[in-house]
């Protein structure tokens, strides 16, 4: 087997999909390097809202919260929707 072989072999689709108020938020999480960082997108009745990345932290735990609070903070203020 090679290396590449190998790493598809573990790879994990770690995406975490909460309901939040009527919307969908995806939380993508992945390491980078020896850190985490996750991603996220906000979408409602199938639709994209909003999306964007988070910074890295030292667990992935952390990263996944950072992102839930940036979407659940876009779904709470209603003038960030303007924006989009």
């Amino acid at each position: 087997m090679t290396d590449s072989q190998e790493q598809d072999t573990f790879k994990v689709d770690l995406k975490i999909n909460v309901n939040y108020k009527g919307h969908d938020i995806t939380l993508i999480p992945s390491m980078e390097g020896f850190r985490w960082s996750c991603g996220y997108m906000v979408s409602k009745s199938g639709k994209t809202e909003m999306g964007g990345p988070c910074n890295s932290y030292d667990s992935r735990e952390e990263a996944e919260a950072a992102a839930l609070a940036k979407a659940k903070a876009f779904i709470d203020d209603p003038s960030l929707h303007k924006a989009c």
